[in-house]
């Protein structure tokens, strides 16, 4: 799954949610949980573990791992593995993530809503 369609799905059931004003609304939905997990994994740096900040990512490769961009400067261990991250050692052989900063924008604005929420 790309993040894009994660935080979508996640967005609708926050919103979803919030609109009942119940704070049982979470229970009744147990898929939300699961997908604000998956959504924080997807908008992870692959290297440091944290939440992207200044995402860039691989020119060749398929895997489309996010990396931050001081992560790209320094020794690479990605966690897990990943053939195609390994072969651009170099910082010119990435590209910044434009979709991926904008998302992470998302992702904050979706934290707040529901940190002024009931459901938090």
């Amino acid at each position: 799954m790309n993040a894009v369609s994660v935080y979508v799905n996640t967005a609708k059931l926050v919103l979803q949610s919030t609109e009942s004003a119940n704070a049982n609304a979470v229970h009744s939905n147990p898929d939300l949980p699961r997908l604000l997990v998956s959504l924080r994994q997807l908008l992870s740096c692959v290297v440091c573990s944290r939440l992207v900040n200044d995402p860039y990512v691989p020119q060749h490769g398929k895997c489309m791992h996010n990396v931050c961009r001081l992560c790209v400067r320094g020794q690479k261990n990605l966690q897990p593995a990943c053939n195609y991250c390994k072969d651009n050692k170099d910082f010119k052989a990435y590209d910044e993530n434009k979709q991926m900063r904008c998302l992470m924008m998302c992702y904050k604005s979706l934290c707040e809503h529901l940190r002024c929420s009931q459901l938090f």
